[in-house]
């Protein structure tokens, strides 16, 4: 495995990206993720995460996220470089199987042809 960590530079932060991802991007959804991408000219991949509204309690979209960034970080190697990506967590993930997370990940890259 190569660096398993989540730098500064592979975050995605900025609005107006992430309503560019919402307006142009190419969109495929699964069970516990939905996932907008576009390319960013970059040689890097940036991820930036949502939670939908429907998840009230602070502590299950704080984890759901800490499971999202794990599951990306373990895999981010065979991910293609040059996107942007937008992740979406459903309401229906309560935060607990990060091994279904992961598979949803894995099965939504492949996809929309972003794994090598």
């Amino acid at each position: 495995m190569k660096n398993a960590s989540l730098g500064a530079r592979e975050r995605l932060r900025l609005s107006s990206r992430f309503d560019a991802i919402r307006r142009q991007g190419r969109w495929a959804r699964g069970r516990f993720l939905t996932i907008g991408i576009l390319p960013n000219g970059l040689t890097v991949t940036r991820v930036g995460l949502r939670v939908q509204r429907g998840v009230k309690k602070a502590v299950v979209r704080n984890r759901s996220k800490r499971m999202f960034r794990t599951a990306y970080r373990m895999n981010k190697h065979q991910f293609k470089n040059g996107f942007d990506i937008v992740v979406v967590i459903s309401r229906l993930y309560t935060g607990g199987d990060a091994a279904a997370l992961e598979h949803d990940l894995m099965k939504l890259g492949n996809s929309l042809k972003l794994l090598r």
